[in-house]
């Protein structure tokens, strides 16, 4: 166990130092021990996650549109679970950033994007506020627009809409009233 959990501090410290020079061969062994501490729900990981301070490097590693842009935007799908790493998300420019990639036409990438986008707004009004100031709507629709055929990208965009604008939450409350549960 503690073995674990030095990997993993191990690995936060090096994604906060070489993050800022975004390092794509040094930095995503790194960004790949995260994810899968992160996926096996290791008790502490998103604990550690928030305390590392690596969720702006994450961000400027969505931005930068390189190599490590498809991991990590895996990554932030599924950090974005996690409630207690969600809170970081707006502060660390994480809200904005996702939605650069939106552009893109790599559709694990959208997926993943579109993933975080849906998790991160769930619960969270203010996510949601600033998501739609941003433009994530039309966005959204474009990408459904452009790959109407593509049930997976098809779903999570949907999921996202429905998030953003807080029918996510609603519905399932309304639900979960009748004895239902989504």
């Amino acid at each position: 166990m503690q073995n674990e959990m030095d990997n993993l501090n191990n690995a936060l410290g090096s994604i906060r130092v070489l993050g800022l020079e975004l390092i794509a061969h040094e930095l995503e062994p790194h960004l790949n021990t995260v994810l899968a501490n992160i996926k096996e729900k290791k008790k502490g990981t998103a604990e550690q996650v928030v305390i590392s301070g690596i969720l702006p490097i994450l961000a400027l590693s969505l931005r930068s549109r390189g190599p490590l842009t498809l991991p990590t935007a895996k990554l932030v799908a599924e950090l974005a679970k996690e409630s207690v790493v969600r809170k970081g998300f707006g502060d660390a420019g994480l809200a904005p950033a996702l939605l650069s990639v939106l552009t893109s036409l790599d559709q694990e990438l959208l997926l993943h994007a579109a993933r975080a986008i849906s998790r991160m707004s769930y619960d969270s009004s203010k996510l949601q506020h600033l998501l739609l100031r941003r433009g994530a709507v039309p966005r959204l629709v474009a990408i459904l627009l452009r790959f109407p055929d593509k049930e997976a990208l098809e779903e999570v965009c949907l999921q996202a809409l429905c998030n953003i604008s807080g029918m996510g939450v609603a519905e399932e409350a309304a639900w979960s009233g009748r004895g239902v549960h989504l």
